[in-house]
């Protein structure tokens, strides 16, 4: 995807291993081989930042969360996180951020900060000429791509995986109460409610979490004056047999409500699937 944002003329990067030869490390402060190769890294990293240089800064974080000596040390991608927003509003530096995150989530970093703090940042609201705060469809999709590498690392990493819950519920939250531009469609905010959703049960994030984000957009949905019957049942259909389908999450006051709305509504065959699922779940 190409970057439309100001870099201040930063220099292009031909390769990280000429930035890294280049960094003198003591021999007496290297303990081992890969000691001295990290140790590299940080200098190199904190050279690029001094040099206000993002190319470099975002090249040496990629190449530091791939091959055999993955840098896993929260501390190394959140400086230069903080780097990327000390340097750029959001608008123009959310890719950067993106790229940040999604290392640390190659490299199994387990810090759920990091990612908070990276959607945060993505999703920082603009503000309209009336001063209403509103978000971009392109941020909305950076934050969900963050997220998305969560989920996909978390399939690797099996007993230890990324517990990121705080980063999802925040994009949610921040999603679900502010202004899209150039909405598409009415029921859009609700399908990247979904999405985010879905992504956080892919990840396998904590059960309470994955609890609260299932209550807050069934209500959303629910409730909303605008959607359509058809979209509601369908929709809410979709994410309680999602949610029942979940390995501990439980919230048998909406599995029941979804059951009396959908028979109000003479969906027959949904109820009886979904009273199956709850049946071979045991909830």
């Amino acid at each position: 995807m190409e970057k439309n944002f100001e870099t201040n003329k930063l220099e292009n990067v031909t390769s990280v291993k000429s930035l890294l030869k280049n960094i003198k490390v003591k021999e007496e402060d290297v303990l081992v081989a890969k000691v001295k190769t990290t140790n590299k890294y940080y200098r190199a990293l904190e050279e690029q930042i001094a040099k206000n240089k993002l190319n470099g800064v975002l090249s040496i974080t990629k190449s530091a969360s791939e091959g055999k000596d993955v840098i896993s040390d929260p501390s190394f991608y959140q400086t230069a996180l903080e780097y990327v927003k000390r340097r750029f509003p959001s608008e123009k530096g959310y890719l950067s951020a993106e790229d940040i995150a999604q290392s640390a989530a190659i490299a199994g970093v387990r810090d759920e900060n990091l990612y908070r703090d990276a959607v945060d940042y993505i999703l920082t609201p603009s503000l309209s000429p009336l001063d209403t705060q509103f978000l971009t469809n392109e941020a909305i999709d950076s934050a969900c791509r963050v997220l998305a590498s969560i989920s996909i690392a978390n399939s690797k990493l099996e007993d230890k995986r990324i517990n990121a819950g705080s980063a999802f519920k925040f994009a949610l939250d921040r999603i679900s109460s502010t202004y899209i531009a150039n909405e598409k469609r009415q029921e859009q905010k609700a399908n990247i409610m979904v999405e985010i959703f879905e992504q956080a049960l892919e990840a396998k994030i904590e059960v309470e979490v994955s609890r609260e984000m299932y209550e807050k957009i069934y209500n959303y949905i629910k409730s909303h004056p605008v959607l359509s019957k058809n979209y509601k049942i369908k929709t809410l259909g979709e994410i309680t047999a999602k949610a029942i389908k979940a390995p501990g999450l439980s919230h048998t006051k909406l599995f029941t409500d979804f059951i009396d709305y959908a028979k109000e509504n003479g969906q027959c065959n949904l109820v009886r699937s979904i009273k199956q699922l709850l049946d071979v779940h045991m909830k």
